[in-house]
């Protein structure tokens, strides 16, 4: 159950009372990555892991095309919808009390609901836009049942478990386990029971950062069993040949420690200008022509493998249609307007998104989603970085760096606001954490403010007799 209140409750809070850390002393404000007092039972980490590995592993027969449903695909999300209702009806006080500090998120669900007022295609927009509720319902169940650690470790063992089954598909089965397709393009790249190499390259990144987040403290068969993991990750990772996953990593092998550095400092404003050296520095080398060297070295040019094209095609169609766009997900549609502004313009290979989630959201939206967006981040963002910064282990940094995580993979690829993704699902987990201890120090900043003028009023009475007396 999520954070009701300054004292800690019986069952499960997002973010853990204070407790001492291991020199005896107690950490800034609380100890971020302290298990919750009720661990997570084994269904609900069965029920997540299994979710996690059967939507990375389940994959539509030949024929089907990416934009068109699956039927065993779609029956396993339907499933999961109606775990989570169930499990946040059940516990709709404390859902209600978070969804109060979750009012950027609630206006961009908001927008793809009313979408369907000028889609071309009302019908479905409005299914798509009930599952991308779904989806987002399942973020909040698992990371209510899960609590803090036992989310992050959950989603560290199915991660893992993806990564094992995949090297036998991978040695044994090349026509499942290897990317193949009628371009030739990285004909051979690894992507083990994943749909495509990309996703793979993804899901690696993402245990990475979660293994990373996890090893803090850890001693004996733990810490074996981790750096085991973090070297599997890895080499799949490589192996899939992904260059969108492998500059994310390359971002946060650089960021993490340094950040982790930054804030043993106690400098407010070092940290910052941390936080913006990044994005500057590949800004500056981009803009200095360093991108085709960058790509260069994972054999990729800086157009990624003609994605600029799309995107150039992309923001034309946005042009035409600047506010509110097309209405969610309607445009990839076989019936919808991508036939008319990529299709012409795209030499050599399908599109069915436009690999950016930013363009896919203006596309979906227009103008005004793209600030809900954008705003939804922010705040995602700042939240975050108070939780990260007010920790001493690093598990606290664990929702920071999946938010960059995922925003840098939406640069080439598309998790934001949508539905049956595990991405989405993953961001919205750490946006509800941040948001859950924002509440927290909220209320207790509140309750201390009360006890202080309290405490003033019963100083002050006594002293105010004796002046009326004088």
């Amino acid at each position: 159950m999520l954070i009701d209140g300054p004292a800690p409750r019986a069952h499960a809070p997002f973010i853990a009372p204070p407790e001492p850390n291991g020199s005896g002393e107690a950490d800034r404000d609380c100890d971020l990555t302290a298990d919750t007092q009720k661990r997570p039972s084994l269904v609900d980490r069965i029920l997540f892991i299994a979710l996690i590995l059967l939507a990375f592993g389940l994959r539509p027969p030949e024929g089907v095309e990416p934009t068109h449903t699956w039927l065993p695909l779609d029956l396993l999300w339907v499933g999961f919808y109606l775990v989570a209702f169930v499990g946040v009806l059940s516990e709709r006080k404390a859902v209600l009390k978070l969804l109060r500090g979750s009012l950027p998120l609630i206006v961009i669900l908001c927008l793809v609901g009313l979408s369907m007022l000028w889609s071309n295609d009302p019908l479905t927009t409005a299914r798509r836009a009930i599952a991308l509720l779904g989806t987002s319902m399942i973020a909040l169940h698992f990371a209510n049942r899960l609590g803090f650690r036992g989310f992050v470790e959950s989603l560290a063992i199915a991660i893992a478990g993806g990564a094992v089954i995949s090297i036998p598909v991978i040695a044994l089965l090349p026509s499942w386990g290897l990317q193949h397709n009628s371009l030739g393009a990285y004909e051979g790249a690894w992507q083990g029971i994943f749909v495509e190499k990309n996703q793979l390259g993804q899901c690696m990144a993402l245990g990475i950062v979660t293994i990373a987040s996890l090893s803090g403290g850890t001693r004996g068969v733990r810490r074996v069993l981790l750096a085991a993991g973090l070297i599997l990750f890895v080499g799949l990772l490589a192996g899939s040949q992904s260059a969108g996953a492998l500059a994310s990593v390359a971002v946060f092998a650089v960021a993490f420690p340094f950040w982790l550095w930054i804030r043993s400092t106690g400098s407010r404003s070092k940290a910052a200008l941390a936080a913006l050296a990044i994005p500057v520095i590949m800004f500056g080398a981009w803009a200095s022509g360093g991108a085709d060297q960058a790509f260069g070295a994972v054999g990729r040019d800086a157009t990624l493998t003609g994605r600029t094209e799309v995107w150039q095609s992309a923001l034309n169609a946005i042009g035409e249609r600047p506010f509110f766009g097309y209405g969610y997900r309607e445009f990839w549609d076989s019936s919808g307007d991508a036939r008319y502004f990529i299709t012409p313009n795209v030499d050599g290979w399908y599109a069915d998104m436009a690999h950016n989630g930013f363009i896919e959201v203006a596309l979906d939206l227009g103008v005004v989603g793209i600030i809900a967006l954008a705003v939804f981040l922010v705040v995602s963002f700042v939240r975050a970085w108070e939780l990260f910064w007010r920790g001493r282990d690093r598990l606290s940094a664990w929702p920071l760096f999946i938010m960059v995580d995922i925003m840098l993979q939406n640069l080439s690829d598309r998790s934001f606001a949508t539905q049956d993704s595990l991405y989405w699902i993953i961001f919205l987990a750490a946006f509800w954490f941040a948001t859950a201890d924002s509440q927290r120090r909220r209320e207790s900043a509140l309750q201390e403010k009360k006890r202080s003028t309290l405490r003033g009023t019963i100083a002050g009475g006594p002293l105010r007799a004796v002046e009326r007396a004088l």
